[in-house]
């Protein structure tokens, strides 16, 4: 049997199947749970479901508490830290805080990719145009 007529004889074998059945009462119990969480306020929805102006509060209140955390750091003495503390920290300004800048913009950069990744997959996946 060459490979066309395979493909042919498991294409036929594989439609003459019935379609699958879903079970009794699926689409209600769907429905039930659609409702139930549209019905919940917005604080015990996922973070991009907020309103826009709470998730920008929300982002620069998280903002401001890692920059206190920073600050506090930094004026917090050496003698008053941990041996692990301060490993940490002789890493963080010999290592990281000089490449910050380049870390960053290559995760923007990372981030950015991934997005187009995403949207060309769906482009492809849902055969969607870029009109709509």
């Amino acid at each position: 049997m060459t490979p066309t007529e395979l493909e042919s004889f498991i294409g036929r074998r594989l439609g003459a199947l019935p379609d699958p059945k879903a079970p009794v009462g699926l689409l209600s119990r769907i429905m039930a749970d659609v409702q139930r969480m549209a019905r919940r306020p917005w604080y015990r929805r996922p973070w991009l479901a907020w309103p826009t102006r709470i998730q920008t509060a929300s982002a620069a209140g998280f903002v401001a508490l890692l920059w206190l955390a920073a600050a506090g750091a930094d004026r917090a003495s050496s003698a008053e830290l941990p041996a692990p503390v301060e490993s940490v920290q002789v890493l963080w300004r010999l290592v990281i805080e000089p490449n910050a800048v380049y870390v960053a913009a290559l995760a923007c950069a990372l981030g950015a990719a991934c997005a187009l990744c995403c949207a060309a997959i769906s482009f492809v996946l849902w055969e969607r145009s870029p009109e709509r």
